[in-house]
């Protein structure tokens, strides 16, 4: 997925950012992004959930080391 910026300098416009994106957003070319998670498909056609730019399976992941490392120490600890 290409950024914003990316798509500004592709195109090759004489207008200001600021110009450009409010122009490309009223022509409903760009949406802002209102929420912190959003939706992506994949090449292979699954959709990739995300939380702040980072993958949902890869907080998981952490979470669970996290939590395991917690749980370990405690254990241990006695």
């Amino acid at each position: 997925m290409k950024s914003v910026n990316q798509l500004y300098k592709e195109s090759g416009s004489d207008l200001s950012f600021r110009d450009w994106l409010n122009s490309q957003t009223e022509k409903g070319a760009i949406s802002k992004k209102s929420e912190p998670k959003e939706m992506q498909f994949n090449a292979i056609g699954g959709a990739s959930v995300q939380l702040f730019g980072i993958d949902v399976k890869y907080l998981l992941i952490g979470a669970l080391v996290i939590t395991g490392g917690i749980i370990a120490y405690k254990k241990f600890k006695k």
